[in-house]
């Protein structure tokens, strides 16, 4: 069993035409160059079927307004009734904090499977946006719903929608909503090595790290280090798809052995996502 925990769709009528929606700034940052692939659900499929990949977890765009996060939320919802190897993740809107309850709420009722992808590809973690990512978890929290975070090395090359995420920030909300399970995107930024400390390790015990885009930021060392600093049972395998294709991932994964591969590549994601498969 394999399941690509790090994927990316939008609805058919963003991907036709994308420059209707460039009034989200984030999105436009991202995608107003065409060579940055949007894809649908159908694309998702094709992909699934050549990789012979069991399933996906399908992660949602951070739009900022309410009515943008309500399109592609219902779009997800439609994506779980519809397909049951695709499993959808909503978003909550940047702009409008008092609806993010509220929204949540609705993510839970049409059975979503979490909380994602949260990002702030703009401004990074101002006061605003804290008080947003602060709501979010109560949100989370409240529900019981998994949380994704997009988060970015602090050193290296720069590209479009990095921000630097003082990682004290992170490690605080994580510490005050201890009862939330949070996945940070590719494999957290570098946080995973202050699991090193007891202290931060105690306080991640509910944490996990994805591996989207790590062919882009890391040595495939990464793996074997990551395995020994947080332990093979929190990390998932995600290719952040239409991005790289999965050939970029599979093979250190392998490498590392079928006892660890095995929970790396599925058996995780089936946990956290509590899915009888």
């Amino acid at each position: 069993m394999i399941i690509d925990f790090h994927t990316h769709i939008f609805p058919e009528e963003i991907c036709l035409n994308r420059e209707n929606f460039f009034s989200d700034s984030s999105f436009r940052l991202l995608y107003e160059d065409r060579n940055s692939t949007l894809a649908s659900y159908s694309q998702l499929s094709q992909y699934l079927q050549r990789a012979e990949i069991s399933g996906a977890v399908a992660m949602a765009f951070p739009w900022g307004s309410e009515y943008l996060c309500k399109l592609h939320n219902d779009y997800m919802s439609d994506v779980a009734s519809r397909y049951k190897n695709i499993y959808p993740f909503g978003i909550l809107p940047r702009e409008k904090i008092r609806s993010i309850f509220a929204m949540a709420e609705s993510i839970k009722k049409s059975k979503l499977y979490g909380i994602g992808e949260v990002a702030l590809y703009e401004d990074g973690l101002t006061d605003n946006n804290l008080k947003y990512l602060h709501r979010v978890f109560e949100a989370a929290e409240y529900f019981n719903l998994p949380l994704c975070i997009h988060l970015n090395e602090p050193l290296g090359h720069s590209y479009r929608g990095k921000y630097i995420t003082p990682f004290e920030k992170i490690y605080h909300l994580i510490k005050n909503f201890p009862k939330t399970t949070v996945i940070l995107s590719h494999w957290g930024g570098g946080i995973l090595f202050y699991e090193l400390m007891p202290e931060v390790k105690e306080c991640f015990k509910k944490v996990y790290y994805d591996t989207a885009a790590s062919p882009f930021i890391y040595d495939n060392a990464i793996y074997s280090a990551s395995i020994k600093i947080v332990g093979h049972k929190k990390i998932l395998f995600g290719t952040d798809f239409p991005l790289l294709s999965e050939k970029r991932y599979l093979p250190p994964i392998y490498e590392t052995g079928e006892e660890f591969s095995s929970d790396i590549l599925g058996n995780n994601c089936a946990e956290i996502l509590n899915l009888k498969i």
